[in-house]
């Protein structure tokens, strides 16, 4: 397809084009967020993994851009793994990641992560003092 100079362009097409991008821009803004958190989570995996903070991302400090306000982070008195664990201890029995962020939420454990059964998920799979997988996508006490 052959492209066209911009002078060739009518106006009206490229207002027309403008308007199209701008609608697009939220749902892009959105789509963004979720992946950084997405990638934060693999930071912190990893860091908890090799024991290393890894390279440092963002904008440099002193930019001059305002940063963005997030939620304020929910805090528990007990910890994930020691929450699912006496989930765990209750059922008696092996517990998927779904079944077991669902359990956990019903004790009290806070949490406003949209990724949160992903977060659960990880961390039975991590934590092989505390988890054993018995069989796919089901854990049990080690």
């Amino acid at each position: 397809m052959a492209k066209k100079h911009l002078a060739a362009v009518p106006m009206v097409d490229l207002l027309k084009e403008v308007q199209k991008r701008q609608k697009q821009l939220p749902s892009l803004q959105k789509r963004r967020a979720r992946l950084a958190a997405d990638l934060d989570l693999l930071d912190r995996v990893i860091a908890a993994l090799t024991g290393s903070s890894g390279p440092r991302r963002g904008r440099p400090r002193g930019s001059g851009v305002a940063r963005v306000r997030r939620k304020q982070r929910a805090k528990n008195k007990v910890s994930l793994a020691d929450a699912l664990v006496s989930v765990m201890r209750k059922s008696g029995e092996p517990t998927s990641a779904p079944e077991a962020a669902e359990a956990v939420k019903k004790v009290g454990y806070k949490s406003k992560a949209a990724s949160f059964r992903k977060i659960v998920a990880l961390t039975l799979a991590k934590d092989k003092k505390r988890f054993k997988r018995v069989s796919r996508g089901k854990y049990a006490l080690a």
